[in-house]
């Protein structure tokens, strides 16, 4: 993750548990996804976090706050051993520079990565 390689990866247990981030393999797809993102300042990216996937990151994160949002982003992940088919990644970044990456399955989402380049600011989030 160049933009996210200088952050620090923490992966989510629920992802690795669900079999989506429990490979060398499938951890380096998530981040050249996440790598991909072309991040968008709120409001314009407000279109992102239209979908149920995107809802449900927002709802169990921020606790369903908007205003704690600073940018958004999407990216495609490449398909892979778990998936046939290429997913969408969604990228939400918060006002402290922490990043949450969350899969769009369509009828669910996996809450799989959070990064940030600040270790004190990975201690105060969820």
């Amino acid at each position: 993750m160049s933009g996210a390689t200088a952050q620090r990866p923490m992966w989510t247990g629920v992802g690795q548990a669900m079999g989506y981030t429990d490979s060398e393999d499938l951890r380096a797809a998530i981040l050249a996804a996440a790598d991909a993102i072309t991040w968008s300042e709120l409001p314009d990216g407000l279109t992102h976090l239209r979908g149920p996937a995107a809802r449900a990151l927002i709802a169990a994160v921020f606790r369903g706050r908007r205003d704690q949002i600073r940018r958004t982003g999407t990216a495609t992940v490449a398909a892979t051993g778990k998936s046939a088919r290429p997913q969408r990644l969604i990228g939400i970044e918060d006002h402290a520079g922490v990043r949450y990456f969350v899969l769009d399955l369509g009828h669910e989402a996996v809450y799989l990565l959070r990064s940030t380049a600040n270790p004190s600011a990975a201690a105060h989030t969820p």
